[in-house]
């Protein structure tokens, strides 16, 4: 070994991170996977399996990333190792409200944890939850698809090291790759990435590369702490703050401005700023618009400054609300540009529900029918595909609320029920912003698709297309504009960015 290049990387959660563990209990239905402390963190494995495909993505050489990865081949139920990976990641640990990270066993956590509410939040069970319903062909719930998700609120931080050796530095053009490759682009990691979790970004990239055969090799290696707790060395460069920011290249800023009323179904009041006021003794409103922490962090002078937990709940309009509006939208698109109208045979022609290309776009879980396995039980057979576009939460700025009061009617006098008085909180005003995230999309079957989708979005900005309740009276037509529309439309006409 000739080479050592070495970097520690400080990640930005942009959106809500939920990495299951792959367990459950008798409340939740995803639990996260948290390190020996109890503590959320981003496994090794995760980071990797995200790199390598972000490096494939970026057209590199797939011998390269194989040699740098690692190879192994599949026999029968045995994995053969063929090759070991030259680069080394530790898992990614969560840091404190001062920006430290907890690496290690820490056996004073629970007191630490006592004057630090960013701690003490992530070791919640539920940190945060979000509840979903899935919708069928139709557009409308499906009976049997009501879920909910734990995860990380956006704003947590952490910290990992890269590690990768090279023989004879013949690969310094990948490890440039791959830390351009983190630093330009926001990485999408766990589960739910098309539906708004797990956006996160390098906010510190500080690297150092070791010349082996150097007098200074060994005092190099010394003053490069291996603990994620321990500050670097004041030589090293952060390449993320030492460049112009780059603004991201498969992304696509979208902002909207409501219309009229708008809500979005939550469990809690909203109370921050813009909020209706209720009086002293006043009935508060059942259906409330939907809520979630954040954690943002203040410049104090020191070298991460100090993360705080928002007073209020913000508005935010999970991407799930976006993507099946778009979704159910585009399908009609899709039959429309393709010629498939309705006709007795067309359950047959397709009992998905779906044109093939929306489901390939936007990715799509069919459950089969029961079917016998070896034994005498029975299990579902799953096929399914992520999708090609991902989307992100809508955080609302400067949004005012109204409470609305309603008298329930009886369908078949069309009198007033009597004690079925109820209120909501809709929100009027504000602005609500969120991101598409393409990737390259050519084929003859995918461009119905995509111009099907190119229609959706432009009925979402030209007021034709609602998100959240009350679409039949009138509620949540929005009208907005796409940021870069020469992107925009080189992909829809040709499937690449």
């Amino acid at each position: 070994m000739s080479h050592l290049y070495l970097a520690r990387i400080r990640l930005r959660a942009l959106s809500p991170l939920s990495i299951a563990s792959g367990r459950e209990d008798a409340e939740n239905d995803v639990l996260l996977v948290r390190d020996a402390n109890g503590l959320p963190m981003i496994p090794a494995t995760a980071l990797a399996g995200v790199l390598r495909g972000r490096l494939l993505e970026a057209g590199l050489d797939a011998k390269a990333i194989d040699d740098a990865f690692g190879r192994a081949r599949q026999t029968g139920v045995r994995r053969e190792l063929i090759e070991r990976s030259r680069l080394t990641l530790t898992n990614a640990a969560v840091v404190d409200r001062h920006g430290v990270a907890i690496d290690g066993l820490c056996f004073d956590l629970a007191t630490k944890a006592k004057a630090d509410e960013i701690l003490r939040r992530a070791l919640a069970i539920q940190p945060l939850k979000r509840d979903h319903v899935r919708l069928s062909a139709r557009h409308v719930v499906d009976g049997e698809g009501k879920f909910e998700r734990n995860a990380l609120p956006a704003g947590y931080r952490f910290v990992f090291d890269l590690r990768f050796s090279d023989p004879a530095r013949t690969e310094g053009n990948f490890w440039s790759t791959l830390l351009n490759a983190i630093r330009e682009e926001p990485l999408q990691i766990g589960g739910g990435t098309r539906r708004g979790y797990g956006m996160v970004d390098a906010i510190s990239i500080r690297p150092i590369v070791v010349d082996l055969h150097s007098e200074s090799a060994l005092d190099a290696l010394r003053s490069w702490p291996i603990e994620l707790s321990r500050a670097l060395p004041e030589s090293t460069v952060d390449l993320v703050k030492s460049r112009d920011p780059v603004v991201g290249k498969r992304s696509i800023k979208v902002t909207l401005t409501p219309s009229d009323f708008w809500r979005i179904g939550g469990e809690r009041r909203y109370e921050g700023k813009g909020a209706s006021k209720l009086d002293d003794g006043e009935k508060a409103p059942q259906l409330v618009p939907y809520t979630e922490p954040r954690i943002v962090w203040k410049q104090d002078g020191t070298e991460h400054g100090t993360a705080v937990l928002e007073d209020q709940e913000r508005l935010v309009v999970p991407a799930t609300a976006i993507k099946g509006a778009i979704r159910h939208r585009m399908a009609f698109h899709a039959n429309r540009i393709t010629g498939r109208f309705a006709d007795p045979d067309y359950p047959a022609k397709n009992p998905a529900g779906e044109p093939e290309g929306v489901r390939k776009l936007l990715g799509y879980v069919d459950e089969a029918a029961n079917i016998q396995t070896n034994g005498n039980s029975a299990a579902k057979q799953i096929s399914a595909q992520a999708g090609l576009i991902a989307l992100t939460d809508a955080w609302v700025t400067d949004p005012k609320t109204l409470d609305l009061w309603h008298n329930g009617i009886d369908r078949f006098s069309g009198g007033v029920r009597s004690s079925v008085l109820y209120g909501e909180q809709i929100v009027f005003k504000g602005k609500l912003e969120f991101s598409i995230h393409l990737r390259p999309a050519q084929g003859d079957m995918l461009k119905p698709a995509r111009e099907a989708f190119a229609q959706a979005v432009h009925d979402l900005i030209n007021g034709r297309l609602a998100i959240g309740a009350g679409s039949s009276k009138g509620h949540g037509y929005m009208n907005g504009e796409i940021s870069d529309a020469v992107r925009w439309n080189k992909w829809v006409e040709e499937g690449v960015i």
